[in-house]
């Protein structure tokens, strides 16, 4: 309830302390994998952190944390999601929202609320506070002057309106009298951008 109270009533301060313990205040990408890492440490049998297989531009990892009984392994017939966030690296919320998500889950697991007992038992959850951490940075290393600053990654790639095409795909399939849409994915890779 205080960190809703807080955030509706914008009575923010760069180190003021929520109960869940993570100083309420931006984290830099070393500090994001270490919080990541101290949730994991906490509660090492309900989640996993793990890297994505690509990086971002300048290289930094894509760090996410699942949250699952069985964390590492698809378990058939449980539902799986994921948030993203600070996919316009300059929109700087959603990424210390995930952070302090991550935390509340593995507090509430441990302290036996049964509501988020039932939700990391019944589902897998991914986290991936920061898919544009090169933005990130530079929105802040420039202080946020300009609103466009660290939207984009740093090949100037909107990451928001970048996703593949799987209608053009289709259409191309129906045109050519494919009937095989189940393997869509494979013809994505041609999509990408470089």
């Amino acid at each position: 309830t205080y960190f809703i109270v807080l955030m509706l009533t914008g009575e923010t301060q760069s180190a003021a302390l929520v109960p869940n313990g993570l100083d309420f205040k931006h984290h830099n990408n070393e500090e994001l994998q270490k919080i990541l890492s101290m949730i994991h440490h906490k509660c090492p049998n309900i989640t996993r952190v793990y890297t994505l297989s690509e990086r971002s531009v300048r290289g930094i990892p894509l760090y996410v944390i699942e949250f699952s009984t069985k964390p590492g392994y698809h378990q058939l017939y449980h539902p799986e999601f994921k948030y993203i966030a600070n996919m316009h690296g300059n929109e700087v919320l959603g990424r210390e929202l995930l952070l302090h998500l991550a935390d509340y889950l593995c507090e509430h697991y441990l302290a036996g609320d049964e509501e988020i007992q039932k939700l990391v038992n019944l589902t897998r959850i991914h986290l991936l506070p920061s898919m544009n951490p090169d933005g990130w940075q530079l929105a802040t290393d420039t202080g946020g002057k300009d609103y466009l600053v660290g939207r984009s990654n740093n090949n100037s790639v909107d990451l928001n309106r970048n996703f593949p095409d799987l209608d053009r795909i289709m259409f191309s399939n129906e045109l050519a009298h494919r009937s095989y849409n189940n393997h869509l994915l494979k013809q994505v890779d041609r999509l990408k951008e470089p």
